[in-house]
């Protein structure tokens, strides 16, 4: 039987020295210094072979976006995330540059909300720009006929005035803010149309409907988006469709949940709902799980969490069954702050969805911050962290050190699951201390 983790001697190769180590798994080797060299073999010499070796914690690693993130979301026709990244704790902070200008994004989750809707705000100028100039064509071929322009039936309807012209929606906007609690819609009146259609449940329905027809949060932060959406709605709402059946933009794929149903239910959801229908909804989910009456009441009360975020965490963790510790789940969501906490919370409830699924039913969960610890039916200890990156450093020893004394579980079976990227130390070491490692989670492979 092999032994996990048995480092064998020290190996001069081609002028370097190299650590290598053998496990039941894979073989690795370290390239180390002469100075490295002496101290590993002190320790070599004084340690048992099962020992955990001492490692030496990482400074932040001098990574670039190509680094961390996939061809496809460093650079498009319509964006490009600039090479320079900074670390925010377990966060990656990007800057996102457009025709319009440069953004700073914080987390990998919001990155790709972003760089979707940038390629939705110019998918939809292109969209327009060839309706106005088929609209102007024909007005020149017909100089007697009133403008007309094509809906998504083939109708043709009259174009009322100056509301024909659509000036370029812009990803960067004026300095974002956001109100403590999210309404309905704040509508930006941009428009000849009178803005009390805002108030309106037919136009609340169109936004609705353009959003999901774009993959839009109709609930996003962004202020350009909320005016792209206004606009759309509002030719809805007067007879006046701007989107063809070409207007169908399709976000970066994940692995999938319950074969896409879970998702395809939850967006569903947000098409069809009124924040009031999506409430109750929620609510009597949450009664189902056994939440207490208090515990839902805030979660569903949060001023920072939208009813996007509250959907998806609760459908997320309605996908767990009967499953204990949920109470502080919910109790460690109440903490967020910000649009970038909220994300990772949700995507930590679908880590746990999935990990459930693909790999093994949960029994039990707890959370310590937006770290959770939980034990399969079968008692293995998993512990799930929604990190855009993980090195080696005293604060995820402590996490893995403090996480195996406080929830043992079964010993020999212990996984650490994050949806971002790992440094190859930190792999090593973790994998030193008896952890089976799942990094890039999420990511549909």
């Amino acid at each position: 039987m092999c032994q996990a983790n048995v480092y064998t001697p020290l190996i001069l190769v081609r002028g370097e020295y190299m650590l290598y180590t053998n496990n039941c798994f894979q073989e690795r080797r370290m390239k180390l210094t002469l100075s490295a060299f002496i101290i590993m073999l002190a320790i070599c010499l004084q340690c048992d072979a099962g020992e955990i070796p001492i490692t030496k914690y990482e400074l932040q690693p001098a990574l670039s976006a190509s680094d961390v993130l996939p061809t496809s979301l460093v650079r498009s026709e319509y964006h490009r995330v600039l090479d320079d990244i900074d670390y925010d704790g377990f966060f990656i902070q990007f800057n996102i540059e457009t025709d319009n200008g440069i953004e700073t994004v914080k987390s990998r989750p919001l990155l790709k909300i972003r760089i979707h809707e940038a390629q939705a705000i110019a998918e939809v100028n292109n969209g327009l720009q060839r309706q106005s100039n088929l609209a102007k064509s024909s007005k020149e071929n017909r100089p007697d006929a009133p403008d007309e322009r094509t809906t998504d039936a083939g109708i043709t309807r009259g174009v009322q005035g100056d509301s024909a012209t659509h000036p370029q929606m812009k990803l960067i906007g004026g300095k974002k803010s956001r109100a403590d609690k999210i309404t309905e819609f704040s509508v930006s009146d941009t428009s000849d149309i009178s803005s009390n259609l805002s108030d309106d449940y037919i136009f609340q329905a169109h936004k609705r409907a353009v959003a999901a027809r774009l993959q839009l949060d109709v609930y996003s932060s962004n202020p350009t988006i909320q005016t792209l959406l206004d606009r759309l709605a509002r030719e809805l709402a007067q007879g006046r469709t701007t989107l063809g059946s070409s207007f169908t933009i399709e976000r970066d794929p994940e692995t999938r949940l319950g074969q896409g149903e879970i998702d395809a239910g939850i967006r569903r959801n947000l098409k069809d709902k009124t924040p009031a229908d999506l409430r109750l909804h929620n609510e009597k989910i949450l009664a189902r799980l056994g939440v207490s009456a208090d515990l839902q009441k805030r979660f569903l009360d949060h001023s920072v969490l939208t009813p996007r975020h509250k959907s998806f965490i609760s459908a997320y963790i309605n996908q767990l069954g009967d499953i204990k510790g949920l109470d502080s789940l919910f109790e460690a969501v109440l903490k967020v702050n910000n649009e970038t906490e909220a994300l990772s919370y949700e995507q930590l409830a679908r880590l746990l969805a999935v990990y459930n699924e693909k790999v093994e039913a949960l029994a039990k969960v707890e959370l310590d911050g937006s770290t959770a610890s939980a034990n399969t039916m079968s008692g293995a200890l998993v512990i799930m962290m929604p990190a855009d990156i993980i090195y080696w450093s005293k604060d995820i020893e402590a996490i893995i050190e403090h996480t195996k004394a406080a929830y043992p579980g079964d010993q020999t079976r212990m996984e650490l699951v994050v949806p971002g990227v790992m440094t190859d130390i930190a792999l090593q070491a973790i994998e030193a201390r008896g952890f089976k490692v799942r990094d890039r989670y999420l990511s549909r492979r």
